[in-house]
């Protein structure tokens, strides 16, 4: 029997949900620190770092079967520094790391398990393993380690340069030329590989990617594309029929383990369900359908009731797993349903409901049990069942409230708990589009409150951010991500509510970004505004995933304030970055989806719209109804400083302007009329 020696493991004093899970584990764990690193290999031990996040599956797996064992926690303590780090908490340390993964691999994925030198730099990685292999693996590199160093430190030279060739490739075009991409290539381009029947691309697993999804929209409405538009559609139905889309309490999973949306990976995330609520609010602008709408209610519900305290804040994820009716940890417990289930649930009606949910051969899953998921309407499965619609509406509902009831029984998933400045952006911004969409103060009411809260949480200073929140203790500084989705919120809010004190913060916050985040030898901001010391790498974003890219979102932040602010200064700032990235969005158009988005706005008409006079609100509410996706909007009762509402206006009149490029034409009475020049836009 192997007995270890007393010892200290850190994580019992991280905040993390995800590295306090480990804090009971016999691996020395650490919690991330430069002090470690040491720059002589010789006699020193390596590196082993160990990076997931709460709500992964395959984390827990691995923790369970390789972390929890006394005789392989025994190995990584003799001869490893062993560090466990929430890719949640340090996405910049997670891209680094991910980026050797995907050079030694060709993959990438959680749990994220790097090998380094005692300098951090990188030699092996690998996902998840099985126990037998991990420490099989662990036991080949420290002889490696112990007889032949020097192979070490070449692989680590390697893996450096490949490293260096992420970096973007620079365009050879002046950034004072305009820009010479050509959306419709890289459109064709990414066309021939999307999945016509199921959305989304071909292939699996299948993730959601708001900002593909996004890029699909604006190039379907600017460039005249109907079947970018279908493809855009279809994308959302599927998602939102599939296994998905939670339709007993709303809210998406990560993703789909398969091509036909049909079985998630049960973790839900605040940053998909956030993101996804811009993306079905802009589409219900183009098909006002019933499922966007229904799907936009059920997801804020899900945020409220399930994600959020009640202060205002959201919380990071809730886990894949949970027990189940044995007590024993499952995947998918809390969600997936057996037939006796739900015919003791639903008694009479269950046929009907098996007929609808798919409870069949193509809904079954594993071990007996289903996940519940539509291939109808309401309207279409009513016709084909001869039912009337309202009838059939009801039913829906009322099996939703049945199933309901009864999972309320069951043990929920965790939650982690940690609150991420970002994320919460991301959601709060998310509600905000769609209270203007579907002119809701209730949902206005909500994102007001959350506005709040990450006014009162995050924000130290004017210009001073922190990224994480849990239990009143405020830890890790603000990264690029934070500052970028926080000016976003405020232009958005600015663009809903028309305070300009809004303005006026992200025009702080942007300064402060420029100042402290940009690398004016790369062109780019870095993620963080002091560089972790790893010599070997520079942390810096420019590739689209499911979250947009930091530099991409300050791109479109640049943009718009310099508009708003009118900088420019802020404009080209920008536009040198995206010059910059026109030889990687060529090449790689999948992978910077809004780098491609941010290239249609430039090279096609950016609208301006400035509404002054007594009744501006109600303007531009009707207005905001237009899906044109490339509009700057101000207001104001009378003129103000701010540059589109300058000197504009006339007493006891409310009166439009339609702007492109900062040249307005003679102003307009009547909000019909400039609908009508917004729709030549689109002809």
């Amino acid at each position: 029997m192997i007995v270890l020696k007393e010892f200290k493991n850190e994580l019992s004093q991280a905040l993390s949900p995800y590295l306090l899970q480990h804090a009971h584990q016999q691996v020395a764990w650490q919690i991330w620190d430069k002090k470690y690193f040491k720059e002589d290999l010789n006699g020193e031990k390596l590196l082993l770092i160990s990076i997931g996040y709460s709500a992964c599956h395959w984390c827990h797996v691995m923790a369970h079967e390789s972390f929890d064992d006394p005789k392989v926690a025994l190995f990584m303590n003799q001869n490893f520094i062993n560090f466990k780090i929430d890719r949640e908490e340090r996405p910049d340390i997670d891209q680094i790391y991910m980026s050797a993964l995907q050079i030694l691999t060709g993959q990438g994925g959680w749990p994220l398990n790097i090998i380094a030198l005692p300098d951090g730099q990188p030699i092996w990685g690998t996902t998840y393993m099985s126990k037998e292999n991990w420490l099989s693996a662990l036991q080949q590199i420290q002889e490696i380690h112990k007889h032949q160093p020097q192979k070490l430190i070449d692989q680590a030279h390697l893996i450096q340069e490949g490293i260096k060739q992420l970096i973007p490739l620079k365009s050879l075009v002046s950034p004072k030329k305009p820009i010479t991409i050509v959306p419709t290539l890289l459109m064709e381009k990414l066309y021939a590989k999307v999945d016509q029947t199921y959305g989304g691309f071909m292939g699996a697993p299948k993730f959601m990617m708001p900002i593909q999804l996004h890029l699909w929209l604006c190039a379907g409405l600017v460039l005249q594309r109907n079947h970018y538009l279908k493809h855009f559609h279809n994308s959302l139905h599927k998602m939102a029929f599939g296994g998905l889309f939670d339709p007993i309490e709303g809210g998406f999973s990560r993703y789909s383990v398969d091509a036909e949306w049909h079985v998630p990976h049960f973790e839900k995330m605040a940053y998909d369900n956030g993101q996804l609520l811009t993306t079905y609010s802009r589409a219900y602008l183009i098909n006002p359908s019933t499922t966007y709408e229904k799907v936009v209610c059920k997801t804020i519900s899900f945020i409220q009731t399930n994600l959020s305290d009640k202060a205002g804040g959201v919380y990071s994820a809730l886990d894949a797993d949970s027990t189940n009716e044995k007590g024993k940890m499952e995947e998918g417990a809390y969600y997936v349903w057996t037939p006796s289930e739900l015919k003791k649930l639903l008694k009479d009606d269950f046929s009907l409901f098996a007929s609808y949910f798919q409870v069949n051969e193509i809904g079954y899953w594993e071990n007996g049990k289903y996940v519940l998921f539509r291939a109808k309407t309401i309207a279409e499965f009513s016709e084909q069942k001869q039912i009337p619609a309202a009838e059939m509406e009801k039913k829906v509902s009322d099996w939703e409230k049945i199933l309901k009831k009864a999972r309320n029984k069951r043990n929920s998933p965790s939650i982690d708990d940690k609150q991420i400045c970002s994320w919460n952006a991301m959601v709060c911004e998310g509600i905000l589009i769609a209270s203007r969409v579907f002119k809701s103060e209730h949902y206005l009411d909500l994102a007001l409150k959350s506005v709040a809260f990450i006014e009162d949480k995050f924000v130290l200073s004017k210009q001073q951010l922190i990224r994480i929140h849990k239990k009143n203790t405020q830890q890790i500084k603000g990264l690029l991500e934070d500052y970028a989705h926080l000016i976003k919120l405020y232009v958005t809010a600015y663009e809903t509510l028309f305070v300009e004190s809004y303005l006026t913060k992200a025009v702080l916050l942007t300064d402060h970004v420029i100042a402290y985040f940009f690398d004016p030898k790369e062109g780019f901001f870095n993620n963080t505004q002091e560089q972790e010391e790893l010599p070997w790498s520079r942390s810096i974003e420019t590739e689209d995933n499911v979250i947009v890219s930091s530099n991409a979102q300050m791109v479109e932040n640049l943009l718009r304030l310099g508009i708003h602010h009118n900088n420019p200064d802020y404009n080209k700032l920008g536009l040198q970055m995206l010059s910059q990235m026109q030889g990687t969005i060529t090449q790689y158009p999948r992978s910077y989806s809004h780098w491609i988005t941010l290239s249609l706005w430039v090279s096609y008409p950016s609208v301006e719209i400035a509404v002054v006079g007594p009744d501006y609100k109600n303007v531009i509410s009707q207005l905001q109804q237009h899906p044109y996706p490339f509009i700057v909007w101000a207001g104001a009762t009378s003129a103000t400083s701010h540059p589109l509402l300058l000197n504009k206006g006339e007493s006891g009149k409310t009166l439009i302007y339609f702007c492109r490029n900062r040249q307005c034409d003679l102003p307009e009475k009547e909000w019909e009329k400039v609908w009508k020049k917004l729709n030549l836009l689109l002809d």
